[in-house]
């Protein structure tokens, strides 16, 4: 192993052993060879060791973890990559999810760019002056976004200001520097272009962030019924643009979803932003309550998996606004690691059904 990747391996056990032994000198031998059994019995490494709490955990609990890696070859034998096309592009998307009846987001303009073909029936976005046009018709801003973006990268916010508007990131600007943001990004993604959504009165009520709180829905299909997985609930914080968790690198929190009633569950986050050091937070005012528009979040995800027949796992990210629930992505080959946070256990028997049926 390279000296660089050696230091860098043994600074992230370090920092799992400190997380995880909450700084306590005594715990810290049982906490080192716990995560040398979790690695070598198990091939748990420091990350998941400490994003999962596996300190805490009986060692026969572990290997139920399922771990996402890059080329992950189980979605290969769930979803065959030829069938995710309709998912990974978001202009194919929103076309497919219009063509089935399915509520979703709906698009105001495209920005051109690399993967923009055959976008003629979306308006062209071309100057500073078409995002005044669209801030006037929609006084909520607009959310801006890749094609071909993934976990919120490349996407942000026009909020509507006096004098222009207010970029997320940036704070005030004039509307040239909004079309300059766009154009920059459209040199890497054609970039669509959204109205900003707003959850439902009563999520309100337990957010103080402009960002849009999310449902993420795993459905798959057991022959021909389509069936829930599980579902969790993201809750964007602070100015965060998404609700995207990223080991708890976003400063975002997570919740379980009961999945009758859509109850939300213990509401956990990370303490830290460079490292998971996961924690549950009782006082948290969405704790306990129900999501409305369940029932007709838990319709609209099983028909959207009923619709892309060929596709046997589907990760949505479902929106719940005052008019109802609306597909905001879907995802072929959704990570693990947030139903296996939020549900505080591993998902691998979940994931042998998949496979069975697959």
């Amino acid at each position: 192993m390279p000296l660089a990747r050696l230091r860098r391996t043994l600074r992230r056990y370090a920092r799992a052993a400190h997380t995880c032994a909450e700084g306590r000198p005594s715990r810290y031998p049982g906490v080192v060879l716990r995560m040398g059994a979790a690695r070598w019995g198990d091939g748990l490494g420091p990350l998941p060791f400490s994003l999962f709490r596996l300190h805490r955990k009986p060692r026969a609990a572990w290997r139920d973890y399922v771990r996402d890696t890059p080329g992950n070859e189980l979605y290969d034998a769930i979803n065959p990559r030829a069938a995710r096309a309709p998912l990974d592009d978001k202009l194919a998307f929103a076309r497919a999810c219009r063509d089935h009846g399915l509520a979703t987001v709906p698009l105001l303009a495209i920005v051109h760019g690399p993967g923009s073909e055959g976008a003629g029936d979306v308006p062209a976005l071309d100057s500073s002056a078409g995002i005044a046009r669209l801030l006037a018709a929609h006084p909520q801003g607009l959310f801006v976004k890749p094609v071909a973006g993934s976990h919120g990268e490349g996407a942000f916010r026009v909020l509507p200001a006096a004098h222009g508007c207010v970029l997320s990131g940036e704070g005030p600007a004039p509307l040239s520097r909004a079309w300059e943001r766009c154009a920059a990004g459209a040199r890497a993604h054609a970039l669509l272009v959204q109205p900003r959504l707003v959850n439902a009165a009563s999520m309100r009520a337990w957010e103080s962030t402009p960002g849009f709180s999310t449902v993420r829905a795993m459905t798959w299909r057991d022959g021909a019924t389509p069936r829930l997985l599980a579902a969790c609930l993201r809750i964007a914080t602070g100015d965060s643009v998404a609700d995207n968790f990223l080991q708890g690198r976003a400063g975002n929190l997570v919740a379980p979803l009961e999945g009758a009633s859509g109850t939300i569950g213990p509401v956990r986050g990370s303490r830290s932003r460079d490292w998971p050091d996961i924690v549950e937070l009782p006082q948290h005012p969405a704790g306990g309550t129900r999501l409305p528009w369940w029932p007709e979040l838990l319709d609209l995800v099983l028909r959207g998996q009923r619709a892309f027949a060929d596709l046997r796992l589907i990760g949505w990210d479902v929106g719940i606004t005052d008019e109802g629930p609306l597909l905001v992505e879907g995802n072929a080959a959704p990570d693990w690691d947030l139903p296996q946070l939020a549900f505080d256990r591993g998902f691998r028997r979940d994931l042998a059904l998949v496979l069975a049926a697959a």
